[in-house]
């Protein structure tokens, strides 16, 4: 969605996997593109073991995310919350918590790995 402000500048919001974005108009067009993404992905080298540190890395995210999801699916429909309530209560972070820990628990014989 674009807007141009009084000023005469557009003004871009975007939503992409990490929230909402807001950008003017030569950093939207530097970041639509992916240009410094290319940039610094071109000069960056990944061996076997970085990438599955990454894959782990991605995964203990989304074992995050789901049970965030699950905790405020279940306050919704049990207590009668609403979505901003369900997601406020702070009961979460104990399992949140005790998954990543158990992750970087099981993933710290890998990363001493030499």
């Amino acid at each position: 969605m674009s807007r141009r402000l009084e000023s005469g500048e557009n003004l871009t919001v975007g939503m992409d996997s990490t929230g909402l974005k807001v950008y003017g108009d030569g950093e939207w067009k530097v970041r639509k593109h992916f240009t410094l993404l290319r940039f610094i992905g071109a000069s960056c080298f990944m061996d076997t073991l970085q990438q599955c540190r990454l894959i782990v890395l991605i995964d203990l995210v989304s074992k995050n995310a789901i049970l965030l999801v699950n905790f405020a699916n279940q306050m919704r429909r049990d207590q009668n919350m609403d979505t901003f309530d369900a997601l406020a209560k702070f009961d979460y972070a104990r399992p949140i918590l005790m998954t990543s820990l158990a992750m970087v628990s099981g993933m710290l014989p890998i990363s001493l790995h030499r």
